[in-house]
């Protein structure tokens, strides 16, 4: 009610500014709203990509420096070199420095830290058992029990690398299923910024069709009808256009009401004066009848005046004759 009182309040040219802001701002609401999706959309993407770098890069310096420690033990225990057993925990402090940047992906998920974490205490406690035996084994210690405890570390060496291998590819296979569910996301949202960006619009532009409806082209018609039924020579004059607003219609409505006005007083004056004149013309016809008798009696009397005229005459004329005789 509130918002209907305000644009009547306002005059056609104010509305028609109006609805064009609303429009405007409708469709910049809209606009920034689909923006700020895709802006976020993108950071999603950028984000995935740079786990699938992580991945990739880290994966790589882990298994490379996990299958180089592990040889290196080897080449000391062939080598009966002792620094290549310090030189391999360097390479697995390398290796376990590349394990954490992979725990620190965003989207891994729970059984891939738990799978981390399980391969972290699994390399640890191999390189523990691994510094003891191929020291020995580079010092040219070749007793039966070291010997059995090497077989036992590439066994577990090989356990450990399938146990990477494997968790390497789990990790690029979740970044994959987050990549592939990020595009269902961003398909669902499109669809969703697009439909609401439709109904915006439609629900915007319906209510500027009422407004224009209601504002302008409803008392525009009312007054044509009105002139119309004037104009046809039917017209009833004391009809009045409501007014409603304060605008431009409005205004023309009240000039319109006030003209109708004028109108019907001079009509009714006319028909007031037409009834006077119809009795004073009636007068007037019974006045000249009177005066047409009155005129046939002067007539009578002018000729009995002139029949008496002659007959003086005549008898003047005898005593003149008798005069003459005397």
């Amino acid at each position: 009610m509130q918002l209907i009182r305000l644009l009547s309040s306002l005059k056609i040219f104010q509305r028609i500014v109006l609805c064009i802001i609303l429009l405007f701002v409708s469709f910049s609401v809209t606009t920034t709203v689909s923006l700020i999706s895709k802006r976020k959309m993108q950071e999603e993407y950028h984000s995935i990509g740079k786990c699938f770098l992580v991945s990739t890069e880290h994966g790589i310096k882990f298994t490379s420096n996990l299958s180089m420690q592990m040889k290196l033990y080897q080449d000391s225990a062939v080598a009966g070199d002792p620094a290549m057993v310090e030189e391999a925990g360097n390479r697995v402090k390398a290796a376990l420095d590349a394990l954490q940047m992979l725990s620190t992906i965003e989207y891994n998920s729970q059984k891939v830290e738990d799978d981390l974490e399980t391969l972290k205490k699994s390399i640890l406690h191999y390189t523990d058992e691994a510094v003891i035996v191929y020291t020995e084994l580079s010092k040219g210690d070749n007793k039966d029990e070291i010997l059995e405890k090497s077989f036992e570390l590439a066994q577990r060496k090989s356990e450990i690398l399938e146990g990477a291998s494997q968790l390497l590819v789990l990790i690029s296979q979740n970044l994959n299923h987050h990549f592939l569910q990020i595009e269902a996301d961003a398909e669902r949202r499109s669809k969703i910024e697009l439909v609401v960006i439709i109904l915006t619009m439609v629900v915007v532009l319906g209510m500027i069709i009422v407004v224009i409806k209601k504002s302008i082209t409803g008392p525009i018609l009312g007054i044509v009808a009105n002139v119309r039924d004037i104009a046809e020579g039917e017209g009833d004059l004391t009809k009045k256009i409501s007014i409603s607003s304060r605008d431009e219609i409005g205004e023309l409505s009240r000039w319109f009401n006030t003209f109708i006005d004028k109108l019907h007083r001079i009509i009714s004056d006319i028909f007031n004066n037409t009834g006077s004149l119809n009795k004073a013309s009636e007068g007037l016809s019974g006045l000249s009848k009177t005066m047409t008798t009155e005129s046939q009696g002067v007539s009578a009397n002018a000729d009995s005046v002139a029949a008496a005229s002659e007959s003086v005459s005549l008898n003047i004329a005898s005593v003149s004759k008798a005069i003459e005789a005397v």
